[in-house]
């Protein structure tokens, strides 16, 4: 990784491991939660699971891609503990639904930090699809990084995987440790 932009990279992985490990203990509403590193060996789960929830940050000057690679029925038991009520002919769909929420969320928390940064940057919708996709999105571009790690409560294990891809070097002055501050963005609510 080029030095120039691996202080950057840092920051910005540990924001957005931040900003997901927050979401799932919040919006999920299991404490519990905890990060698990994903050793390089690990990536070939990413293929493996059952779906992918999928969204966009981008701008003029940087592409972030994130990923919450998750098998359903674990999202169907996050599901059954925020919302108990959904009936079995729904759940399916609404597990989905959530887990693009939540991907939905932590991007917006992302992207409420780069705004203080003066990145002008737009959010796309979250999309779900299967879990084997993951295989077109294995080849790295010029200036793209990336970090996978678990998100688990013993019961669950959700893979994230966050991409970086730049397009002109001026983010890299604009993006600092404030962005790592624990100010909470403005709140939420989901569903």
């Amino acid at each position: 990784m080029s030095d120039k932009f691996s202080e950057v990279n840092q920051i910005l992985f540990r924001a957005m491991r931040s900003a997901s490990l927050e979401v799932f203990q919040v919006e999920a509403k299991s404490p519990d939660y905890s990060i698990l590193e994903f050793k390089e060996k690990d990536t070939d789960k990413l293929i493996y699971t059952q779906d992918i929830a999928c969204i966009m940050l981008i701008g003029e000057e940087i592409k972030i891609v994130y990923k919450i690679h998750y098998w359903l029925d674990d999202a169907i038991e996050v599901l059954r503990k925020v919302h108990p009520s959904h009936s079995e002919t729904i759940v399916e769909k609404k597990s989905r639904d959530y887990m693009k929420e939540l991907s939905n969320v932590t991007a917006g928390r992302m992207k409420y930090k780069l705004l203080t940064t003066n990145c002008n940057i737009g959010q796309s919708l979250p999309v779900n699809f299967d879990g084997f996709n993951q295989l077109f999105f294995s080849e790295k571009r010029n200036n793209e990084f990336s970090d996978s790690w678990a998100i688990s409560n013993k019961q669950q294990e959700f893979i994230m995987s966050f991409s970086i891809q730049y397009y002109k070097d001026s983010i890299l002055s604009k993006i600092n440790e404030s962005m790592l501050d624990d100010s909470p963005p403005p709140d939420v609510e989901l569903f």
